[in-house]
């Protein structure tokens, strides 16, 4: 079987006898043959006796991409730097687009929380926020500000495909969130990220 790594629009296959791309897009099989491949722009060729389970970067039994907006393109599940402009897409390989359906959307576990006072007029209030990625597979999702007086609550949420084999890598990502000025001075407020409790007194 083949392995398909990814590498900012460089696709580099490695590959174990027989030399056969399997890929899985919903219920139907993919199955491409290697040869001709390294005349394919973008595309580099290498032969290792690695079996499957032992090569960096995830199986690619899914041969499964994510979509990100953010940058128009796709990337692996479990390489989030992988990155594919859509345009660029290999057209012998296959993706699953994602759906609401497809992933698991969980709270992300929160490592540290830190809150900074931007010297601007008025003051603006950042919250800093390391949280982490349970797997390869998971990215961040969502993060969603909700205030009840003094008390700001932040909800931060990954999201990972179902049914993909994942790297057990534990990963990190960090997010920084501009609340707003609408603070008072001398006052002490409290900042409740996925539990973890952070207070701060408005300078």
């Amino acid at each position: 079987m083949g392995k398909v790594k990814i590498f900012t629009g460089i696709v580099v296959i490695t590959l174990i006898a027989p030399a056969v791309i399997a890929c899985s897009q919903s219920s139907a099989d993919i199955e491409v043959d290697s040869e001709g491949l390294q005349d394919r722009p973008n595309v580099v060729i290498e032969d290792t006796d690695v079996a499957d389970d032992q090569i960096v970067g995830g199986t690619p039994g899914s041969c499964g991409y994510l979509w990100d907006e953010e940058r128009g393109g796709w990337h692996r599940p479990w390489d989030p730097d992988s990155f594919i402009p859509s345009q660029d897409k290999p057209e012998w390989d296959a993706f699953i687009p994602e759906t609401a359906e497809d992933m698991v959307i969980k709270s992300a576990p929160i490592h540290d929380v830190a809150v900074n006072i931007a010297e601007s007029f008025p003051p603006q209030v950042i919250v800093s926020i390391q949280a982490g990625l349970g797997s390869g597979c998971t990215e961040f999702h969502d993060l969603l500000v909700t205030r009840d007086g003094k008390t700001i609550t932040i909800e931060l949420t990954t999201q990972s495909p179902k049914q993909v084999a994942c790297t057990a890598i534990y990963g990190y990502f960090e997010k920084n969130e501009n609340l707003g000025s609408d603070f008072v001075s001398g006052e002490t407020y409290t900042i409740d990220v996925n539990g973890m409790i952070t207070n701060f007194v408005m300078q």
